[in-house]
Protein backbone atom coordinates (compact mmCIF):
# COMPACT_ATOMS: atom_id res chain seq x y z
CA UNK A 1 0.00 0.00 0.00
CA UNK A 2 1.17 3.51 -0.85
CA UNK A 3 0.28 6.67 1.05
CA UNK A 4 -0.58 9.66 -1.12
CA UNK A 5 -1.05 13.22 0.08
CA UNK A 6 -2.68 16.01 -1.91
CA UNK A 7 -5.38 13.81 -3.41
CA UNK A 8 -7.79 16.75 -3.61
CA UNK A 9 -5.23 18.61 -5.76
CA UNK A 10 -3.68 17.99 -9.14
CA UNK A 11 -0.56 15.92 -8.55
CA UNK A 12 -1.86 13.89 -5.61
CA UNK A 13 -4.98 12.94 -7.54
CA UNK A 14 -2.89 11.94 -10.54
CA UNK A 15 -0.50 9.84 -8.42
CA UNK A 16 -3.30 8.09 -6.54
CA UNK A 17 -5.19 7.47 -9.77
CA UNK A 18 -2.12 6.06 -11.52
CA UNK A 19 -1.40 3.73 -8.61
CA UNK A 20 -4.98 2.45 -8.57
CA UNK A 21 -4.87 1.91 -12.33
CA UNK A 22 -1.70 -0.12 -11.77
CA UNK A 23 -3.64 -2.31 -9.29
CA UNK A 24 -1.71 -0.96 -6.32
CA UNK A 25 -3.35 -0.28 -2.97
CA UNK A 26 -3.61 3.38 -1.99
CA UNK A 27 -4.05 5.16 1.31
CA UNK A 28 -5.37 8.64 0.51
CA UNK A 29 -4.34 11.26 3.08
CA UNK A 30 -6.97 13.96 3.64
CA UNK A 31 -7.69 16.47 6.39
CA UNK A 32 -11.45 15.81 6.42
CA UNK A 33 -13.29 12.52 5.97
CA UNK A 34 -15.64 13.95 3.34
CA UNK A 35 -12.66 14.88 1.19
CA UNK A 36 -11.76 11.20 0.95
CA UNK A 37 -15.21 9.95 -0.06
CA UNK A 38 -14.44 9.90 -3.78
CA UNK A 39 -11.23 7.95 -3.20
CA UNK A 40 -12.92 5.50 -0.86
CA UNK A 41 -15.48 4.85 -3.58
CA UNK A 42 -12.62 4.09 -5.96
CA UNK A 43 -11.20 1.50 -3.59
CA UNK A 44 -8.62 3.49 -1.66
CA UNK A 45 -8.18 3.47 2.09
CA UNK A 46 -8.57 6.91 3.67
CA UNK A 47 -6.41 8.35 6.45
CA UNK A 48 -7.22 11.60 8.24
CA UNK A 49 -4.07 13.63 8.83
CA UNK A 50 -2.69 17.16 8.66
CA UNK A 51 0.60 17.62 6.82
CA UNK A 52 1.69 20.07 9.52
CA UNK A 53 0.96 17.58 12.33
CA UNK A 54 3.71 14.94 12.62
CA UNK A 55 1.65 12.71 14.93
CA UNK A 56 -1.31 12.23 12.58
CA UNK A 57 0.96 12.14 9.53
CA UNK A 58 3.17 9.46 11.10
CA UNK A 59 0.10 7.33 11.70
CA UNK A 60 -1.02 7.82 8.09
CA UNK A 61 2.35 6.66 6.74
CA UNK A 62 2.88 3.74 9.09
CA UNK A 63 2.60 0.32 7.45
CA UNK A 64 2.86 1.59 3.87
CA UNK A 65 5.44 0.66 1.22
CA UNK A 66 6.08 4.24 0.19
CA UNK A 67 4.65 7.74 0.36
CA UNK A 68 4.08 10.70 -1.93
CA UNK A 69 4.16 13.96 0.01
CA UNK A 70 4.11 17.65 -0.80
CA UNK A 71 3.70 21.14 0.60
CA UNK A 72 0.62 22.69 -1.02
CA UNK A 73 1.10 26.34 -2.05
CA UNK A 74 -0.64 28.77 0.31
CA UNK A 75 -0.98 32.07 -1.48
CA UNK A 76 -3.59 33.14 1.04
CA UNK A 77 -1.20 33.25 4.00
CA UNK A 78 0.65 36.36 5.14
CA UNK A 79 3.70 34.14 5.82
CA UNK A 80 3.70 31.04 3.62
CA UNK A 81 7.38 30.45 4.42
CA UNK A 82 6.79 29.71 8.09
CA UNK A 83 3.94 27.41 7.06
CA UNK A 84 6.30 25.57 4.70
CA UNK A 85 8.90 25.20 7.44
CA UNK A 86 6.26 23.63 9.70
CA UNK A 87 5.13 21.23 7.01
CA UNK A 88 8.71 20.38 6.07
CA UNK A 89 9.59 19.57 9.69
CA UNK A 90 6.42 17.51 10.09
CA UNK A 91 7.02 15.56 6.89
CA UNK A 92 10.65 14.87 7.82
CA UNK A 93 9.66 13.66 11.27
CA UNK A 94 6.82 11.50 9.98
CA UNK A 95 8.98 9.83 7.33
CA UNK A 96 11.55 8.80 9.93
CA UNK A 97 9.12 7.90 12.74
CA UNK A 98 6.68 5.89 10.61
CA UNK A 99 9.24 3.47 9.22
CA UNK A 100 8.02 3.98 5.65
CA UNK A 101 10.81 2.52 3.48
CA UNK A 102 10.82 5.28 0.85
CA UNK A 103 9.29 8.66 0.19
CA UNK A 104 8.86 10.94 -2.82
CA UNK A 105 8.39 14.65 -2.16
CA UNK A 106 7.33 17.23 -4.73
CA UNK A 107 9.43 20.35 -5.11
CA UNK A 108 10.05 22.78 -7.95
CA UNK A 109 12.72 23.85 -10.33
CA UNK A 110 14.67 26.37 -8.30
CA UNK A 111 13.91 24.54 -5.07
CA UNK A 112 17.63 24.38 -4.32
CA UNK A 113 17.92 28.18 -4.20
CA UNK A 114 17.66 29.87 -0.82
CA UNK A 115 16.51 33.25 -2.18
CA UNK A 116 15.35 35.07 -5.27
CA UNK A 117 12.62 32.62 -6.32
CA UNK A 118 9.49 34.08 -4.73
CA UNK A 119 6.95 31.52 -3.54
CA UNK A 120 9.22 28.68 -4.71
CA UNK A 121 11.29 29.56 -1.66
CA UNK A 122 8.70 27.72 0.40
CA UNK A 123 9.78 24.50 -1.28
CA UNK A 124 13.40 25.29 -0.53
CA UNK A 125 12.36 25.34 3.14
CA UNK A 126 10.87 21.87 2.70
CA UNK A 127 14.00 20.57 0.97
CA UNK A 128 16.11 21.95 3.81
CA UNK A 129 13.92 20.19 6.37
CA UNK A 130 14.44 16.88 4.54
CA UNK A 131 18.22 17.23 4.30
CA UNK A 132 18.97 15.04 7.32
CA UNK A 133 16.33 12.37 6.71
CA UNK A 134 18.00 8.97 6.49
CA UNK A 135 15.07 7.17 4.87
CA UNK A 136 15.51 6.94 1.07
CA UNK A 137 13.83 10.12 -0.18
CA UNK A 138 13.46 11.41 -3.73
CA UNK A 139 12.93 15.11 -4.37
CA UNK A 140 11.06 15.71 -7.64
CA UNK A 141 11.70 19.24 -8.87
CA UNK A 142 8.92 19.83 -11.36
CA UNK A 143 9.13 22.56 -13.96
CA UNK A 144 6.24 24.58 -15.43
CA UNK A 145 2.89 22.78 -15.39
CA UNK A 146 1.34 22.41 -18.84
CA UNK A 147 -2.07 22.56 -17.18
CA UNK A 148 -1.38 26.17 -16.11
CA UNK A 149 -2.33 27.22 -19.63
CA UNK A 150 -5.89 26.26 -18.70
CA UNK A 151 -6.22 29.53 -16.75
CA UNK A 152 -6.03 31.62 -19.94
CA UNK A 153 -8.10 29.47 -22.26
CA UNK A 154 -11.16 31.71 -22.17
CA UNK A 155 -9.17 34.77 -23.21
CA UNK A 156 -7.49 32.85 -26.01
CA UNK A 157 -10.78 31.42 -27.23
CA UNK A 158 -13.07 34.40 -26.79
CA UNK A 159 -10.78 37.39 -27.42
CA UNK A 160 -7.99 35.95 -29.52
CA UNK A 161 -5.47 37.02 -26.84
CA UNK A 162 -3.09 34.64 -25.08
CA UNK A 163 -2.04 36.24 -21.76
CA UNK A 164 1.33 35.25 -20.33
CA UNK A 165 3.68 36.33 -17.56
CA UNK A 166 6.69 34.98 -19.47
CA UNK A 167 9.18 37.77 -20.07
CA UNK A 168 8.84 37.51 -23.87
CA UNK A 169 6.42 35.67 -26.16
CA UNK A 170 9.17 33.40 -27.49
CA UNK A 171 10.69 32.61 -24.09
CA UNK A 172 10.63 28.80 -23.98
CA UNK A 173 9.96 27.28 -20.58
CA UNK A 174 10.77 23.70 -19.52
CA UNK A 175 7.39 22.08 -19.01
CA UNK A 176 5.70 18.83 -18.05
CA UNK A 177 2.13 17.68 -17.54
CA UNK A 178 0.69 16.51 -14.24
CA UNK A 179 0.58 13.02 -15.72
CA UNK A 180 4.36 13.17 -16.29
CA UNK A 181 4.81 13.97 -12.61
CA UNK A 182 2.52 11.10 -11.62
CA UNK A 183 4.36 8.65 -13.86
CA UNK A 184 7.69 9.69 -12.35
CA UNK A 185 6.40 9.40 -8.79
CA UNK A 186 4.82 5.98 -9.38
CA UNK A 187 8.05 4.70 -10.94
CA UNK A 188 10.00 5.89 -7.90
CA UNK A 189 7.55 4.36 -5.44
CA UNK A 190 7.20 0.99 -7.13
CA UNK A 191 10.54 0.59 -8.90
CA UNK A 192 14.05 -0.24 -7.78
CA UNK A 193 15.08 0.91 -4.32
CA UNK A 194 17.81 3.47 -3.69
CA UNK A 195 19.83 4.73 -0.76
CA UNK A 196 19.83 8.18 0.76
CA UNK A 197 18.50 11.28 -0.95
CA UNK A 198 18.22 11.87 -4.67
CA UNK A 199 16.91 14.73 -6.77
CA UNK A 200 15.02 14.45 -10.06
CA UNK A 201 14.91 17.59 -12.22
CA UNK A 202 11.76 16.95 -14.22
CA UNK A 203 10.68 18.42 -17.56
CA UNK A 204 9.32 16.81 -20.71
CA UNK A 205 9.67 19.56 -23.32
CA UNK A 206 10.00 23.34 -23.62
CA UNK A 207 7.22 25.60 -24.84
CA UNK A 208 6.67 29.34 -25.26
CA UNK A 209 3.57 31.49 -25.57
CA UNK A 210 4.46 31.92 -29.24
CA UNK A 211 4.39 28.13 -29.67
CA UNK A 212 0.88 28.02 -28.23
CA UNK A 213 -0.31 30.93 -30.35
CA UNK A 214 1.07 29.46 -33.56
CA UNK A 215 -0.08 25.88 -33.06
CA UNK A 216 -3.15 24.72 -34.96
CA UNK A 217 -3.76 22.09 -32.30
CA UNK A 218 -3.91 24.63 -29.47
CA UNK A 219 -7.67 24.34 -28.94
CA UNK A 220 -7.66 20.60 -28.27
CA UNK A 221 -4.74 20.82 -25.88
CA UNK A 222 -6.22 23.84 -24.16
CA UNK A 223 -9.35 21.80 -23.53
CA UNK A 224 -7.23 19.07 -21.97
CA UNK A 225 -5.32 21.60 -19.88
CA UNK A 226 -8.57 22.91 -18.44
CA UNK A 227 -9.47 19.45 -17.07
CA UNK A 228 -6.29 18.37 -15.22
CA UNK A 229 -8.17 15.96 -12.93
CA UNK A 230 -9.85 14.08 -15.75
CA UNK A 231 -8.97 10.42 -16.12
CA UNK A 232 -10.79 9.84 -19.42
CA UNK A 233 -8.62 8.95 -22.39
CA UNK A 234 -10.22 11.64 -24.54
CA UNK A 235 -8.86 14.46 -22.39
CA UNK A 236 -5.48 13.20 -21.28
CA UNK A 237 -2.42 15.23 -22.19
CA UNK A 238 0.14 12.51 -22.79
CA UNK A 239 3.81 13.33 -23.04
CA UNK A 240 4.06 11.98 -26.58
CA UNK A 241 1.11 14.00 -27.84
CA UNK A 242 2.34 17.17 -26.17
CA UNK A 243 5.77 16.70 -27.69
CA UNK A 244 4.14 16.30 -31.09
CA UNK A 245 2.04 19.39 -30.44
CA UNK A 246 5.02 21.47 -29.36
CA UNK A 247 7.50 20.66 -32.11
CA UNK A 248 10.32 23.22 -31.87
CA UNK A 249 10.23 26.16 -34.23
CA UNK A 250 13.77 26.66 -35.56
CA UNK A 251 13.00 30.28 -36.39
CA UNK A 252 12.68 31.37 -32.74
CA UNK A 253 15.27 31.68 -30.01
CA UNK A 254 15.21 29.56 -26.87
CA UNK A 255 15.21 31.19 -23.47
CA UNK A 256 17.88 30.11 -21.03
CA UNK A 257 15.92 30.03 -17.78
CA UNK A 258 12.31 29.07 -17.86
CA UNK A 259 11.88 28.04 -14.25
CA UNK A 260 8.44 28.36 -12.79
Amino acid sequence: MYAVAGVTGRTGAAVAGALLEAKQKVRAIVRRAEAGATWKARGAEVAIADLADPVSLTAALRGTQGAYLLCPPRYDLADPFTNAEQIGASVAQAIEASGVPRAVVLSSAGGHRAAGTGIIGTLHRVEEALAKVETPTAIVRASYFFENWGAVISAARDKGILPTFFKTADYAVPTQSVRDIAATVVALLTGATWQGRKVIELSSFSVSAADCRATSGWASFAAAASHPKSHSSSSRCTTDSIRAWSQPNPARKRGKGGRR
